[in-house]
């Protein structure tokens, strides 16, 4: 236990976190670097099996920091040992679920909080432009159709919609609805992805710093994500015991 400090070094990278915003990324961040950096990994545990290494994790993550330094030397180094190489896992594990609750309740669903004020805001428009447009086109489809003996001019359907609608308000109503409503599927997508670009900032403090501690994996469907995610030469390292962890988790 270093002096200035009430708690072990053990005890201090050993709890999970319990609330997720961008200052607790970065920390579990820093926590995964130098669990990693401690070169547990690097240890050679073949003739344990992993059942025996499960169980001394177990109790490292269990018991106080009193209890491990009163065993016994090789059972206690085996016991840190299990434990540091557990934490390994389990800290970029508690990274990312940080990560994926900022992503879900921090970016995307605040994108579509603010997808669906929008839409709010402009509905009383829209709905005004409608009901024109739908004015003029229940007088459309209630003229009488062209005969043999009768023929229908534009100018006399035209002089039938004004009395009900004006042409510069009829123009106006079609602008409106043009603007508010997209033409396509992929346009109200763009607008969301639109909506998620202006919250850059919510990852803008801890993105280079993940991409710098953990070494992302993907099947060969995700290659492509996982060069453009590829941190580029030009970013310093995080720091100097930062080296890539890895977790079972990162392969989804």
């Amino acid at each position: 236990m270093p002096a200035d400090r009430r708690v072990s070094e053990l005890e201090r990278v050993r709890p999970a976190p319990t609330r997720a915003s961008g200052r607790v990324m970065v920390a579990e961040l820093h926590r995964v670097a130098e669990i990693g950096g401690l070169g547990a990994g690097a240890v050679v545990t073949e003739p344990v099996s992993a059942v025996k290494l499960a169980a001394l994790a177990r109790y490292g993550l269990a018991s106080k920091a009193p209890t491990l330094r009163d065993l016994e030397g090789d059972r206690q180094a085996a016991t840190l040992l299990a434990t540091v190489r557990h934490l390994e896992t389990s800290s970029v594990d508690d990274a990312l679920d940080v990560l994926d609750l900022l992503i879900t309740s921090n970016l995307l669903a605040r994108a579509e909080r603010a997808g669906k004020a929008e839409q709010l805001r402009t509905f009383p428009k829209l709905r005004k432009a409608a009901r024109t447009m739908a004015s003029a086109v229940e007088v459309l489809m209630s003229a009488r159709e062209a005969t043999e003996d009768r023929l229908v001019s534009l100018v006399e359907v035209w002089k039938a919609i004004e009395e009900v609608v004006p042409r510069e308000k009829l123009a106006s109503a079609v602008q409106t609805v043009a603007a508010f409503v997209p033409t396509t599927d992929d346009d109200a997508a763009a607008e969301w992805r639109a909506e998620l670009v202006k919250r850059y900032r919510t990852v803008q403090g801890f993105i280079e710093l993940l991409l710098e501690v953990i070494r992302f994996r993907a099947v060969e469907a995700g290659t492509a994500v996982l060069r453009w995610c590829a941190p580029p030469r030009r970013w310093p390292r995080a720091a100097a015991a930062m080296a890539p962890a890895t977790s079972p988790r990162m392969r989804r």
